[in-house]
C-alpha cells in the first residue's frame, strides 16, 4: 500500500478519535461553553471524511449509482425473452421450417435446460430431411441430458422421459 495513503488513513483515524473525544466533552458541558467543542468536533469529522474520500468516493458513487441505473437501465434479468413455444410451433404448422428452426434455436440458446425445445427441433429437422441439423442437436441433447434414453421414438414422436 502506498505510504501516503497509509498516512492519510492514519490521520483520518486520529481525527475521528479526536471528534469523539471533543463531542463527548462538548455534550457533557451545558450552554454556550459546549459550542466550541462541538464546532471543532464537526470540523474534525469533516477532515476525517475528506482524508478518506480519494479511496472511497468511487466505491460509494458506484453503490449509489447502481441503485438508480437499475431503474433506468435494467440488467440481465430482462435480457432473456420469456419462454414460449408459440412461434416455433406455429411456424412448424405453417411449414415455415427455417423460421421454426430459428425459434427453437433461440429457445435452446436462452433456456438450455428445455428438453422440449431440443426434441421439437430434432423432430422438425428429421421431418424436413435435414440430417446434419438433426444429428447436431441430437448430440447436444445427449450431452446435456445423458440420463434420457433417446430423443425420438420409433414413431417419430419426441420421447417424454
Amino acid at each position: 500500500m502506498n505510504p501516503r495513503i497509509m498516512i492519510r488513513w492514519l490521520l483520518a483515524a486520529i481525527c475521528m478519535l479526536y471528534t469523539v473525544k471533543l463531542m463527548r466533552r462538548g455534550l457533557s458541558l451545558g450552554g454556550f461553553t459546549a459550542a466550541p467543542f462541538l464546532i471543532i468536533s464537526f470540523a474534525s469529522a469533516i477532515s476525517a471524511i475528506l482524508l478518506m474520500v480519494p479511496e472511497t468516493i468511487f466505491k460509494i458513487a458506484e453503490a449509489f449509482s447502481s441503485l438508480f441505473t437499475g431503474v433506468f437501465f435494467p440488467d440481465e434479468k430482462f435480457s432473456k425473452p420469456p419462454l414460449s413455444y408459440l412461434l416455433a410451433r406455429r411456424y412448424t404448422l405453417e411449414m415455415r421450417v427455417n423460421e421454426a428452426i430459428t425459434e427453437y434455436a433461440n429457445i435452446i440458446h436462452h433456456y438450455p435446460e428445455e428438453q422440449d425445445a431440443y426434441r421439437g427441433l430434432i423432430l422438425l429437422a428429421k421431418n424436413s430431411g435435414d440430417e446434419k441439423l438433426r444429428l447436431k442437436y441430437t448430440r447436444k441433447f445427449e450431452r446435456r441430458f445423458p440420463s434420457s434414453s433417446s430423443v425420438i421414438t420409433e414413431s417419430g414422436e419426441p420421447n417424454e422421459d
